[in-house]
């Protein structure tokens, strides 16, 4: 067989958005169709792990929707046992992920030099995927692959769990998929017992390596209930699988071929050999987690209380030294090393910890439970209840007291990586996390002020009032123009949907199927919605989402997949339930000299991006906060009233908000147009816009 040549990648790249050069390196490893290499910032001399993705590899939809889901979900991630997703930029040939360089490796390679683990350098990591597993679990993602080569390892023993490539989001915690997915030594049983149930129904042959007597095993040896798809629990079952690999050195049903491995899963055929001897608090914890019933699996929360987990002897370690890896540790004594031991099972764990808790016994309660806030942390007096954002637009995955902390806009006003705002994390502003955390740099005790979800906002706009219009992308996935002749047009995020108004000071929305547009917006303007809408996902990191691209956080978009699944034609009145007409849009802007840009939405919220690249977007009951490090930070306006709250910045910032809120409020929708300027720093884009309306590049949507 011909092995294929990998493709040659440049020696230097360039992230265009933060004017960065990194160098290449040595390669790291390689995985489905992406490469890694380390890539040293040529500034700094700092070092990372680049993942190369070639952009000829996703040309088929489902590789490269793969692609965005991994893309999204990690770029959602902040935990420090997660690793952590620097940068995402693309050029003409490849995708680049920058993410943190773990130098010690994965558990993998610690595993081959040492042949196996103790069982307290075992406990010691369990604790701290725990903590990542959790977290996810509490976002409701569920990873699907997890193994030892996904568990990486940094230059002092801290772990990072790693690789998303696999990993879904889900909308409920009951949600169950279908997919058979995961490396076979890592498979958990409903997986397979899945897959084969899928398959029969539709009366196609199930995966070759699962024979005949697999299928018989299925029906014999399992209930009915574990072939009706997977959910967080399969991440309990490879999770069992990656411990028992690190205590004896090699996962607990492996065979000299998949068929045999199968069957050993279905079977639940493992044992504890005597080479090696374990407590029967471990074989305990295996055997709960390695449970063949996903309803009676370990979940999260009943590992944390767990007895192997919890008990004080030996005592966990902080940290592990370097010589692990090629000598066991050993715990100090004595009064000098107690203090290097901690009796909690993590750093930021708690055995109450109010995960999603997926399938399993005691989640019920954990799922009606309002989320903790951030990561593991309990705050006293806090309320629920969402943000009142522009269209009060939120993720319906999170909890409404969930911290959520993102990224703001760079320099250049237009999409940046990590726009999007991530999910929860414990701290504020790169502030550690963990109970206690006491007060951060902005003067605010995290323990007395829990958050809430950010509303809406704009992430890129691009300024052709000049001659067309301004176009800018909402954080929902909407796209807008405001036409210089006051008129508006808003495409729905999955580009179904379109609303046009022929004068936003009257405010009469007409609505049309996107397909179908020019029955109510004239061509030079649908046209040019589309250039803004194609010019926008360019200038973006992960594309907007199209009718070939669904978009799980908003309803219409559900609604097209299941047409599309059912063969049901598109139903313009069907596909408007419950969606507003107009959607969220974009009332008014105002850009002045210095550069600060007001923008205010029709539900009132009022968004200022102010010239030293800080924002506050003003919502109905929430007040948030973008720093110049693309940081966000989303507080009740009630605050704003409370002594206690010590964020100066913040009171300044709504304070010149407020002012600039009278001046736009009597404005007309393009009175900005009186204030416009060209700046050098953003002639080169509008030159470039300039030469395709023009007639001057290939793509002119003007023809």
């Amino acid at each position: 067989m011909t092995q294929l040549k990998m493709p040659e990648f440049p020696p230097t790249i360039v992230d265009p958005y933060n004017n960065v050069t990194y160098r290449q390196g040595k390669m790291l490893g390689k995985g489905g169709f992406a490469y890694v290499f380390e890539f040293e910032d040529v500034a700094s001399g700092a070092t990372y792990a680049c993942k190369i993705t070639p952009r000829s590899s996703l040309h088929k939809k489902k590789y490269y929707d793969k692609f965005v889901s991994e893309v999204s979900i990690h770029r959602g991630l902040n935990h420090p046992n997660v690793v952590k997703l620097i940068n995402v930029f693309k050029d003409n040939l490849n995708y680049y992920m920058i993410m943190e360089k773990c130098a010690a490796g994965s558990l993998t390679d610690l595993i081959r030099r040492r042949k196996h683990l103790t069982e307290l350098e075992t406990r010691f990591f369990t604790a701290r995927i725990l903590d990542a597993l959790g977290y996810m679990h509490d976002l409701l993602i569920i990873h699907r692959d997890l193994k030892t080569s996904n568990i990486f390892l940094t230059a002092d023993f801290d772990l990072r769990v790693g690789d998303f490539g696999l990993a879904v989001k889900c909308e409920s915690p009951q949600e169950l998929h279908w997919t058979m997915c995961g490396t076979p030594n890592f498979l958990p049983v409903e997986i397979i017992y899945s897959h084969i149930t899928k398959r029969r129904n539709s009366g196609r042959e199930p995966d070759p390596h699962l024979d005949a007597e697999c299928i018989a095993l299925c029906e014999r040896c399992l209930p009915p209930h574990v072939g009706q798809g997977h959910s967080f629990a399969s991440d309990m079952w490879s999770l069992g699988c990656l411990i028992y690999s690190m205590v004896y050195g090699r996962p607990p049903f492996e065979a000299q071929d998949i068929k045999t491995t199968y069957k050993r899963i279905i079977q639940c055929n493992y044992s504890f050999p005597d080479s090696i001897r374990v407590s029967e608090d471990f074989k305990a914890f295996i055997r709960g987690l390695l449970n063949p019933d996903p309803t009676q699996r370990f979940t999260v929360r009943d590992c944390l209380k767990h007895r192997w987990l919890t008990r004080d002897v030996p005592p966990l370690p902080q940290r592990l030294p370097s010589s692990i890896v090629t000598t066991p540790y050993e715990p100090p004594t004595g009064l000098a090393g107690s203090a290097q031991l901690s009796k909690s099972p993590s750093r930021q764990m708690r055995p109450d910890h109010l995960g999603v808790g997926p399938v399993g016994p005691g989640a019920g309660d954990a799922i009606d439970t309002p989320q903790a806030i951030g990561t593991w942390q309990k705050f006293p007096n806090s309320k629920t209840g969402g943000a009142g954002g522009a269209g009060d637009m939120q993720s319906p995955s999170l909890g409404s007291g969930a911290r959520r902390k993102g990224t703001a806009l760079s320099s250049t006003n237009l999409l940046q990586p990590g726009s999007i705002p991530a999910a929860p994390t414990s701290g504020l502003g790169g502030v550690g996390g963990g109970i206690g955390a006491g007060v951060n740099k902005y003067g605010i005790n995290e323990a007395e002020f829990p958050q809430i979800l950010p509303p809406c906002y704009i992430m890129s706009w691009v300024d052709y009032s000049n001659r067309y219009g301004f176009a800018y992308q909402i954080s929902n996935g909407s796209i807008g123009v405001i036409f210089n002749d006051e008129s508006a047009a808003i495409l729905s995020p999955n580009a179904v949907i379109v609303d046009y108004s022929p004068n936003l000071v009257d405010g009469a929305f007409e609505r049309a199927l996107f397909t179908d547009g020019l029955t109510i917006i004239t061509e030079k303007k649908y046209k040019l919605l589309s250039f803004f809408r194609d010019y926008l996902e360019n200038r973006s990191i992960v594309p907007i989402p199209g009718s070939d691209r669904p978009h799980d956080d908003v309803e219409l978009c559900r609604l097209v997949e299941r047409d599309k699944a059912a063969n049901v034609p598109v139903d313009l009145k069907r596909l408007s339930k419950g969606i507003a007409l107009p959607q969220l849009f974009l009332k008014k802007w105002k850009l002045y000299d210095d550069g600060t840009l007001c923008l205010l939405f029709n539900t009132k919220v009022f968004q200022v991006n102010f010239s030293d690249h800080t924002k506050v977007v003003v919502a109905h009951r929430s007040v948030t906060f973008m720093n110049e490090k693309r940081e966000i930070f989303t507080y009740p306006s009630e605050y704003l009233k409370d002594d206690r709250f010590a964020f100066k910045e913040l009171r300044r910032r709504v304070d010149r908000a407020r002012k600039y809120y009278e001046v736009i409020k009597v404005a007309r929708p393009v009175d900005s147009l009186a204030q416009y300027r060209y700046k050098d720093t953003a002639k080169k884009d509008r030159d470039a816009i300039h030469s395709v309306m023009d007639g001057k590049g290939p793509d002119n949507p003007l023809k």
